[in-house]
């Protein structure tokens, strides 16, 4: 059940959802619970997106956050991904036209 980045986040979150059910893990109440929830999302993601998700919550380390904390910056993460991917494409392709001076082309490409 460990995360792989090039899958849809979202997808994967449920699937974790599913599995903390299944655990009776979701069903506990109280900050055992979200903590316990937190400790079994972070053994999920694997040691490559820990190190990511350390980076985008300092000066907190992960363990300190509760789960619905560590799902929301990791779907806000990955969220991003696509336009990024999108954008970077339409930069690359982007190709001078042949009535476009270099001036204009460089000027729309810093534009992107």
């Amino acid at each position: 059940m460990k995360f792989n980045p090039d899958t849809d986040f979202e997808s994967w979150a449920d699937v974790l959802t599913n599995y903390l059910l299944a655990n009776d893990i979701i069903k506990i109440k109280g900050n055992a619970a979200a903590k316990k929830k937190a400790i079994a999302t972070l053994l999920a993601i694997g040691v490559s997106i820990y190190g990511l998700l350390q980076s985008l919550v300092p000066p907190a380390k992960p363990e300190e956050k509760i789960f619905a904390e560590l799902i929301k910056v990791l779907t806000d993460h990955y969220k991003l991904a696509p336009k990024a991917i999108a954008e970077k494409y339409k930069f690359y392709k982007r190709v001078q036209q042949s009535e476009e001076s270099i001036n204009i082309y460089f000027s729309e490409l810093r534009n992107m």
